[in-house]
């Protein structure tokens, strides 16, 4: 059952990460180059997420298949973080799992805070 979930996740993630891309596809080539951070971000965000998800507790998973836009959530927590490295950003990653872990809930996606407790 677990590694079904971690499967669900998995496809959460990439189904997001799919509905991104075709999102960007209708952009002009001008605010594709404009938008190039992001991509660039949201990609990171999703090889870490979906390799996370290997060891991730089972928990953890569950309360991350039911919330809403993780990538794009993720990406919001990234931007407030000073460095660009990619181990500052799976430090980041890493803090907010953690946050989510222990509150639970709905995240906000423009300010990246959990809004509702679900337990």
């Amino acid at each position: 059952m677990c590694e079904n979930e971690r499967q669900m996740f998995c496809k959460k993630l990439t189904d997001e990460l799919k509905l991104f891309k075709l999102e960007k596809m209708y952009l002009s080539m001008e605010e594709i180059y404009h938008s190039a951070f992001e991509i660039d971000a949201m990609l990171r965000i999703y090889e870490l997420m979906v390799e996370k998800a290997e060891t991730m507790d089972l928990c953890l998973v569950r309360k991350l298949i039911y919330l809403p836009e993780l990538l794009k959530c993720f990406y919001q927590v990234w931007l407030r973080t000073e460095d660009s490295s990619t181990e500052e950003l799976e430090a980041a990653l890493e803090t907010y799992l953690a946050q989510i872990g222990k509150k639970g809930g709905d995240v906000n996606e423009k300010t990246g805070i959990i809004e509702r407790d679900f337990s």
